[in-house]
């Protein structure tokens, strides 16, 4: 857990703040007006190692003016409107970072208001989680342990829900309309277009199996993606998964910076755990008790070591995850070769970074397979097969969920190559996996399944049969 104090808006400068807001207000025009993109121009708090990597990568797409204003003869100089989405998404924060470094405003949060007020109006979501989490602790739960778990990773994948990127205004809530969390998760699944729920909590039980001799701790990674609700059904879910000896130690991914209006910092962890689950941010005489109790003991997890947040810029980079082994090579080799057994990926954004953002066809099985070749962290890469001993035994179609235990060399027998799991709800026009009987009814319904924010993945991207 870090500690560190956070400009607010309590504390900020006149001057700073005039400073901040007509950057912004220039950033707003050139990008309303397609004006040329320019390089980056300062270290940003809590990232302070990116910017010569994001400046190589601007100037690799043909960006090479420091403003605006400049021109250089003869050039055509990559606009707003003419490099690929994703990249130009993640330069734009990054550039209200750079806006708010050059207003010397330090680690000031541009987006916390909204996402602190996005927790106090998912307050019925958050009584849920927090109440179905208790119930589940008790002895007398009639709940069993395989149902437990499909609630807590689907209450994971729908809390995203709550993205203000999605959202335009503050005022977007999550709420909970049916009696109790496991009805929600029931109703909702419904709208689930991939479902790897229970292949995930097959492989998960007959790999802790495996690894129950193991002088090593299971270790999970959670890729965060939104703070509020969604980042309390997180903590939900690895609460679960520590109690019922499924895993040992969660390892929490949160971004460096403020990002996409609604992302977990690490200062939204802080907050969280000693403001904002707790009985000083809801009063209510269900809930108030319970974050006091919860936000006690995730701060105990976090002292044990069972908790730890883990930081990497490359959570921030334009860049799709088939670069991690380049742009963050120790992260790559620590989720690939070292004691990571499940990785957890959250969100819409970490989605289209796991496919590259390009333009599969949702229905196509070896598209899926293409998509997810370069996540099979660990594993033997296949040239034109994939026959792995795993494979030998079974009859897997193209893109299936395998639970391939094969290591990556003689040398390293004891190694299995870790699970690794997308939980998205779709609001970009890029996916791999449905099948086509699934989507028929959905497409008869919307177009834009996968734009809207309701349509939800839980889904295996490693180990997968490549055929």
């Amino acid at each position: 857990m870090v500690a560190d104090p956070q400009v607010t808006s309590d504390n900020l400068d006149l001057e700073s703040i005039k400073t901040l807001t007509g950057a912004i207000g220039q950033l707003r025009y050139e990008v309303t007006t397609n004006k040329t993109i320019t390089l980056l121009s300062s270290v940003v708090d809590g990232c302070d190692n990116d910017l010569d990597l994001w400046n190589s990568l601007l100037r690799n797409s043909g960006v090479l003016l420091t403003t605006s204003h400049d021109r250089t003869v003869g050039l055509d100089h990559p606009t707003w409107f003419s490099l690929p989405w994703l990249f130009v998404e993640c330069y734009l924060y990054r550039r209200i970072m750079d806006c708010v470094a050059l207003s010397q405003l330090g680690n000031f949060d541009p987006f916390a208001v909204k996402k602190r007020s996005g927790l106090i109006k998912s307050e019925s979501l958050v009584t849920q989680l927090l109440c179905f989490l208790s119930v589940s602790q008790n002895p007398q739960c009639v709940l069993s342990t395989d149902t437990l778990f499909i609630v807590f990773v689907q209450a994971a994948l729908w809390a995203n829900e709550f993205d203000l990127s999605l959202h335009a205004d503050a005022n977007h809530t999550v709420t909970v309309e049916a009696t109790s969390l496991a009805d929600h998760v029931d109703q909702m699944s419904q709208r689930l277009v991939v479902d790897d729920t229970r292949a995930l909590w097959r492989f998960w039980c007959d790999r802790s199996v495996c690894h129950s001799d193991s002088s090593t701790p299971h270790v999970t990674a959670v890729i965060l993606d939104n703070a509020g609700p969604e980042l309390v059904a997180d903590l939900c879910l690895a609460e679960f998964l520590l109690c019922r000896g499924l895993t040992n130690k969660v390892y929490f991914y949160p971004k460096c910076i403020p990002w996409f209006v609604s992302d977990v910092t690490p200062l939204d962890f802080d907050w969280l755990l000693t403001t904002g689950l707790t009985s000083q941010w809801f009063s209510g005489e269900v809930i108030a008790p319970l974050a006091d109790h919860w936000s006690m003991q995730w701060r105990r997890r976090f002292d044990a070591g069972e908790f730890c947040v883990r930081k990497s810029m490359f959570w921030t980079l334009p860049c799709a995850f088939d670069e991690l082994s380049v742009l963050d090579k120790p992260l790559h080799d620590k989720m690939a070769y070292g004691d990571v057994n499940v990785i957890i990926f959250k969100g819409d954004l970490n989605y289209r970074k796991l496919v590259a953002d390009r333009m599969w066809t949702p229905d196509d099985p070896s598209h899926k397979a293409r998509a997810f070749c370069p996540m099979q962290l660990g594993r033997p890469q296949p040239s034109t097969t994939c026959q792995c001993d795993c494979s030998s035994t079974s009859h897997p179609s193209v893109g299936d969920p395998i639970d391939c235990r094969c290591s990556i060399s003689e040398e390293a027998s004891s190694h299995i190559p870790p699970l690794v799991v997308a939980l998205r709800v779709a609001k970009a026009d890029v996916a791999v996996g449905p099948s086509s009987d699934t989507l028929k009814p959905v497409l008869a319904s919307t177009s834009d399944w996968w734009t809207i924010g309701q349509y939800g993945f839980v889904q295996i991207v490693s180990p997968l049969f490549l055929g």
